[in-house]
């Protein structure tokens, strides 16, 4: 070994006892350290952030839930914390299948903040039925409607007014002129009203009316002195029919029915026919619906327009909803004369208002 190599030797001993003398550390081991715990601490944090996410995110679904109205597609569909769906109450027929050839409606609908009441039947166009934004009342005997009013809501929108009418404690009452309503494309139909005159003596009904001069009027002259049928056009008013009539009170309410067929016009009260009549050549065959009073005092009640139905199985849908969106719907079955009755849909409840075909205006 040469001396060179022994030098070598010796300084790195030296060395080794110089460290262990210090206590075994390296030169700069504390700064190595310090970075080390730094690091260790950074990526404790970051794992710590992501599985917290993870946490978060596996919690986030029913909390959704819990703040999203669940759908629904039956009788009600009414959100949790807002306004409830309008309730709808049928009396008759009690949710059965309803074997008549005029099978009654009655029912009530209520609930707040309503806003479209409708009934329907067979799929057909929805029809309006009035009501003052918490209730609607209809007994209504006829099921297939073109016209509903109970005059439990104004009657701006529904009725053209010339004269004095206006509406009090549900009763629309006149003391002069005329009131229109409906469509001038309607032919056939059957109208119906509940009238108490108490006082004076001239009440009509108008139909057909062609928004000009032409109308046929059914009308008391005489306070139900008689009962006359006219048609009247720019040159005047032509009778065609009249008919005396048997004492009636007209103090209390009556029921004027008029069923109008091509060229075919029948008048009743209280369900007994005093006028049956087939107009000849120019007969009126479209026009809508009028009120007339002249010189008198008249209270109306349930007006309403229908047309026959059919013998057969129908339905009829009820639909209600509110200004916040909620919806309710009832469906019944009935028939029309002597067809059985399809049982397995009697009295079912809450179809779907999509498969009935019913839309808002």
């Amino acid at each position: 070994m040469t001396n060179e190599e022994r030098e070598k030797i010796i300084e790195k001993r030296s060395s080794l006892r110089s460290w262990r003398a210090r206590g075994g550390r390296m030169p700069y081991g504390r700064e190595f350290i310090g970075a080390a715990i730094l690091v260790i601490i950074f990526l404790a944090f970051i794992s710590y952030s992501f599985w917290s996410g993870a946490q978060n995110n596996s919690a986030m679904p029913s909390e959704k839930q819990n703040k999203t109205p669940a759908s629904t597609s039956g009788k009600n569909s009414s959100p949790s914390g807002s306004v409830p769906a309008p309730g709808i109450i049928l009396y008759s027929p009690e949710n059965t299948t309803y074997n008549t050839s005029s099978p009654p409606l009655n029912f009530v609908v209520s609930g707040s903040k309503m806003n479209h009441v409708l009934i329907s039947v067979d799929g057909g166009p929805g029809i309006s039925v009035p009501h003052d934004g918490t209730n609607a009342k209809i007994d209504f005997s006829r099921l297939n409607p073109l016209f509903i009013e109970d005059f439990g809501g104004a009657t701006k929108g529904r009725w053209t007014e010339k004269g004095s009418w206006h509406v009090e404690g549900g009763k629309y009452i006149a003391k002069n002129g005329t009131s229109s309503f409906g469509d001038p494309a309607w032919d056939d139909y059957i109208i119906e009203a509940k009238i108490k005159i108490t006082s004076g003596e001239n009440v009509s009904m108008d139909i057909r009316w062609d928004g000009g001069s032409k109308y046929y009027s059914v009308q008391t002259g005489s306070t139900y002195g008689n009962f006359q049928l006219n048609r009247v056009d720019s040159k005047g008013s032509t009778n065609l029919f009249n008919s005396k009539l048997p004492g009636i009170n007209p103090v209390d309410w009556h029921i004027w029915k008029i069923a109008i067929s091509g060229s075919k016009i029948q008048a009743f009260i209280d369900d007994v026919k005093y006028i049956d009549y087939t107009d000849g050549e120019g007969a009126y065959l479209k026009g809508s619906p009028r009120l007339r009073v002249q010189n008198a005092t008249v209270e109306y009640d349930h007006v309403s327009v229908y047309r026959p139905l059919p013998a057969g199985q129908h339905s009829m849908t009820i639909f209600a909803n509110n200004t916040a969106g909620n919806v309710s719907s009832q469906v019944v079955y009935f028939t029309v004369g002597t067809t059985p009755a399809n049982q397995d849909k009697a009295g079912k409840i809450g179809v779907p208002v999509v498969r009935t075909g019913l839309r808002l205006p």
